[in-house]
């Protein structure tokens, strides 16, 4: 089965030139620039032959999974739900990663045999194939395969990069089935979705994917009303002025500047005005070839502004943090980690600001307790459980539906030890007869916290293979904050006397002597044994070079000998 990929590894050994032993394993700095191209390259058909390779496995575990679900019995809904997680947690992924792994794997084993066969070729990346599977699923099966073959033979005439190769795929699926196009703008544009990306020092990115005239109106609106309060006066950039109007339109609060103190005005709810576009040097525009923002004076930039509005934003640090011991970073829930002076702004800026406490086991920051004295929220066990996982404990996905560890019907009490916060798709997978969730049993810290340690158990999931995993809940802080031992301070280093003048005793001279004696043979040996291992090789370079030249001669005797023939005639 890895025939390819043994084959292309023995590629990648030999690229140092050497047949000797230790050949392929030079480092990058003892090879030349041609030999490091070579392995480079080497290295790259045997990534992609193993990806092949995997991408047949995959098909063949989703295949044998359902086959297996099937014969068992086991009920319609619940067959192959198990392939996601149980992948995901066999390759450290998400469950919904790797369920997008196993389906393009399918594809590309059903539908594109030729174009997996040239993986490792040389003529076919695996990122290539990716993107053909991703613009051929527009097509019928048959069709796909037609496309695979005619894809095969570009590859095969033209070594086309994934990019080329998406192209070429392109164009082969809208001439195999002319409304192609058609079913993918369809199936586009039936793809409407807002998430949560990017996030980085306090920011965040909300991309909305919309059809192309919904959002070229959002964007041609947004614009529009930032030009009119513009040409008002108002101080702020056109970039300010767009992203504020946003916040104000989905949230329906106006932004009130910061510091202000008085309640925001009502809502504009009249149309906007249309007004020419602002001069380049009007106050607040910025230059369009503007270096870098922190170059602005602060005395040019308008006060910003903040939204009045009575939510519960999570903040988490520590005690110490809290206190201004430190200065670690606190966690913004649902959005990550933060620095310090963010969260202080956050919580300066807020018109209601609820301090919950959250106490940490000190030796591994898991949360393991509550104070349940505010009142925004009923259920605080509920609340408790979800501060405490963060998001799903077997997928890392949204969390969805607190779950009980022992189920309610066979006696599984409603505790936080017994709880445990679970995505949809987790919840799903729960059911199925193969899969086991049980407690682990707690390692014993021996400081007083084993009693609130059993309420942030680590659970352990049995897949349907046998394969079990271990759930440990995150720290309170998030991932990164995890407490880490501190190093043992060194034993003092004992005083050492200067050694005795007297001599050492006449056996004890004779084997140091010959310890000495044994090391320098051995260190001999082994100079003898490099320099054979050198000599070696420059004979074998010596003997390639000799059978390529007396091959050269001979063509070129077979030659004159043709051409001599030639003049005869």
């Amino acid at each position: 089965m890895f025939e390819k990929a043994s084959d292309l590894l023995g590629a990648v050994v030999g690229c140092d030139g050497g047949p000797g032993p230790g050949t392929g394993s030079l480092p990058s700095s003892a090879l030349s620039t041609a030999q490091l191209v070579d392995r480079i390259a080497a290295t790259e058909r045997l990534i992609d032959a193993l990806h092949a390779e995997q991408a047949r496995d995959l098909a063949a575990f989703a295949d044998k999974r359902f086959a297996e679900d099937k014969a068992s019995g086991i009920e319609g809904r619940l067959q192959g739900r198990t392939i996601g997680t149980e992948i995901g947690l066999a390759l450290g992924v998400a469950g919904l990663t790797a369920a997008g792994r196993v389906e393009r794997a399918t594809a590309a084993v059903e539908c594109h045999p030729q174009l997996l066969e040239l993986c490792g070729s040389g003529r076919v990346a695996w990122a290539g194939l990716s993107r053909v599977v991703k613009q051929t699923a527009v097509l019928a099966p048959d069709l796909r395969r037609v496309v695979d073959a005619q894809l095969a033979a570009d590859a095969t005439t033209d070594r086309l990069t994934p990019a080329n190769l998406e192209r070429a795929a392109i164009r082969r699926t809208l001439a195999a089935d002319p409304q192609a196009a058609a079913n993918r703008a369809a199936a586009a544009r039936a793809d409407r979705h807002i998430r949560l990306s990017d996030p980085a020092d306090g920011t965040a990115a909300i991309i909305a994917r919309l059809p192309a005239e919904q959002a070229l109106a959002v964007h041609t609106s947004l614009d529009t009303r930032a030009r009119a309060l513009r040409a008002d006066g108002d101080e702020r950039t056109l970039p300010d002025l767009m992203c504020d109007l946003l916040v104000e339109d989905v949230t329906g609060h106006r932004l009130a500047p910061e510091g202000s103190g008085l309640p925001p005005p009502a809502p504009d709810q009249s149309p906007p005005r249309h007004h020419p576009d602002p001069e380049p040097d009007d106050v607040g525009v910025p230059e369009p070839y503007q270096h870098d923002h922190a170059s602005l004076p602060d005395v040019t930039r308008p006060r910003s502004r903040r939204l009045p509005l009575r939510v519960e934003v999570q903040i988490v640090m520590s005690a110490a943090t809290l206190l201004g011991l430190d200065d670690e970073p606190a966690l913004l829930r649902g959005y990550g980690a933060i620095p310090i002076s963010v969260a202080q702004e956050i919580a300066d800026n807020a018109d209601h600001t609820a301090l919950r406490g959250l106490f940490c086991d000190p030796t591994d920051g898991r949360l393991v307790a509550m104070d349940a004295k505010t009142r925004f929220y009923a259920g605080p066990l509920r609340q408790f459980s979800t501060l405490r996982d963060q998001r799903c404990r077997l997928t890392d996905a949204r969390i969805v539906d607190i779950d009980h560890v022992e189920e309610a019907q066979h006696g599984g009490p409603t505790t936080a030890r017994n709880a445990q916060p679970l995505g949809k798709n987790a919840h799903v997978v729960k059911d199925h007869p193969g899969v086991r969730v049980n407690t682990a049993a707690q390692n014993h810290i021996g400081n007083g916290l084993d009693h609130l340690r059993r309420h942030a158990p680590t659970l352990t999931w049995t897949m349907p293979t046998g394969h079990t995993y271990l759930m440990r809940p995150p720290p309170a802080l998030d991932w990164g904050s995890r407490p880490t031992p501190s190093p043992a301070p060194e034993p003092p280093q004992p005083v050492l006397l200067p050694p005795s003048p007297a001599p050492l005793p006449t056996d004890q001279r004779r084997r140091s002597r010959q310890r000495a004696i044994r090391t320098e043979q051995r260190r001999d040996l082994r100079r003898a044994q490099r320099q054979a291992l050198r000599l070696e090789r420059r004979e074998q370079r010596i003997d390639r070079s000799l059978e390529r030249q007396q091959a050269a001669a001979s063509r070129q005797e077979a030659l004159l000998s043709d051409q001599r023939r030639r003049s005869r005639r």
